[in-house]
């Protein structure tokens, strides 16, 4: 009797990498700060969430188990930021 395979739901994470987010579709929080490479759970430390928004999870359920970098701002609005500094 051939087994059934089951459906792994994926759940959607967020951390901030310097001036990106870094979004990544896996079945749990251990496995997102896996594919992130983090050495601590970002989680506990309150830099790293659940995403719901079904804007910001598409493109990350698309390349599930794989980083997906969206810049945080425009590079014009870094340069002024650090201008401002």
């Amino acid at each position: 009797m051939a087994k059934a395979t089951r459906k792994v739901r994926l759940k959607v994470f967020r951390t901030a990498i310097g001036f990106h987010d870094a979004f990544v579709a896996v079945p749990s929080r251990k496995a997102a700060l896996e594919a992130w490479g983090a050495g601590t759970d970002l989680f506990s430390l309150g830099a790293a969430e659940e995403v719901t928004d079904a804007k910001l999870m598409k493109a990350p359920l698309q390349t599930p188990g794989e980083v997906v970098k969206v810049p945080r701002a425009t590079e014009k609005e870094h340069l002024s930021a650090l201008r401002k500094s």
